[in-house]
């Protein structure tokens, strides 16, 4: 009797550890081991000093090899306190991690390389991360780091996951309504589970969790995936469609709680920041749709952002026409097929155009370039 119980247990771990040898030899998207947040360390990051595997789907497209740094966020330069070179924040999401591009080919190390003799870049960024958290990094930067400039990448599912009413994932920043009716950011701790560090330790089950997202789609959508055109007209730059009154008032108050908290930022002028605006992909590419999706909640949140923020005396640069411009004429994508983040194409247009925007030349201009 006890055998057969034994029996098929044995299997299954015999089973198992042959598919974790297996998949050990393949660039499986690995899932990072995340620091705790809590209040002596409240800002959300991976384990330092670490190489992992990257890549897309259940084919493992677009495999690359990332880096996280000295304090455990995914960079190819560690991060150091009290350089002669005053210091470039770059915020945001995983459009700043880049896991698919060439680390030394994403548009920060671009700019790295195009500014280093009069500034250093830094990136604060973490997959999933919204504008209440872009606002708790640029805290870190400035405390930590003694950062001057902010650059803000900001795209379409930024707004309402800015809200503690939406969106509650541990290791985030939110904005949460006080008493009082003022929104206000709130921390929500976070410490990884049993599970957690079992799947990101395990290739096989990185496999299952990060190429298959087993635990965040349903199985049907693997094998039967909703035509292209149905998901253009259902999201809209990673997020829903619908604009409905109620999700884009409540954004609209996160957008003016984020802006408010950027001004009031110690040692930060209004000149000091720039905000990097993505354009709503891939509907700018098709006629139709390039209309259609300005119904879009992406495409009105994105106007309500860059109106703000331009009566605010910030500096914006707006994708969407730097990267329809480019489109129109070399007919060519600024992601890939299989993925809706930017392409190492998308990095080089993106770092050109904050190279060559005003609001570059003004912090250079006022920055004495150093000997190497």
């Amino acid at each position: 009797m006890l055998s057969k119980i034994l029996f098929p247990i044995f299997g299954a771990f015999i089973s198992i550890l042959f598919l974790e040898i297996v998949f050990s030899f393949l660039p499986v998207n690995r899932v990072l081991p995340g620091q705790a947040v809590n209040s002596i360390t409240p800002y959300a990051r991976y384990s330092p000093n670490r190489d992992f595997t990257s890549s897309t789907g259940s084919l493992m497209d677009q495999p690359n090899v990332i880096h996280t740094n000295n304090i455990g966020l995914i960079s190819p330069v560690d991060y150091q306190k009290n350089h002669k070179l005053p210091l470039i924040a770059v915020i945001g999401d995983s459009f700043v991690e880049a896991k698919r591009v060439d680390q030394q080919k994403t548009f920060s190390s671009l700019l790295r390389q195009q500014l280093k003799s009069s500034h250093r870049v830094y990136t604060f960024a973490h997959s999933g991360a919204p504008l209440s958290q872009y606002l708790a990094y640029a805290k870190f930067a400035i405390e930590e780091y003694g950062a001057k400039q902010l650059i803000f990448i900001v795209v379409g599912n930024d707004y309402d996951e800015s809200l503690y009413r939406y969106k509650q994932t541990p290791r985030f920043h939110f904005f949460n309504r006080q008493s009082g009716g003022k929104l206000e950011l709130h921390r929500i701790d976070y410490s990884p589970s049993f599970l957690q560090q079992v799947v990101s330790s395990s290739a096989f089950f990185s496999y299952l969790a990060g190429n298959l997202q087993l635990g965040e789609v349903h199985l049907s959508a693997l094998f039967s995936p909703p035509s292209e055109e149905d998901l253009l007209l259902r999201y809209a730059a990673n997020t829903e469609f619908d604009a409905s009154e109620t999700r884009m008032q409540t954004s609209k108050l996160a957008v003016d709680a984020f802006l408010k908290g950027v001004s009031e930022l110690p040692g930060i002028g209004r000149e000091d920041v720039l905000f990097v605006v993505d354009a709503v992909r891939p509907h700018i590419y098709l006629d139709f749709y390039r209309e259609k999706v300005k119904e879009s909640f992406a495409h009105l949140m994105h106007e309500y952002l860059k109106s703000q923020a331009g009566s605010l005396d910030f500096s914006v640069i707006d994708l969407e026409s730097v990267f329809l411009e480019r489109f129109l004429k070399d007919n060519k994508r600024f992601e890939t097929r299989t993925n809706n983040h930017w392409s190492e194409y998308g990095h080089s247009v993106v770092a050109n155009a904050i190279n060559s925007s005003k609001w570059c030349a003004q912090i250079i201009q006022n920055q004495p370039v150093l000997p190497e």
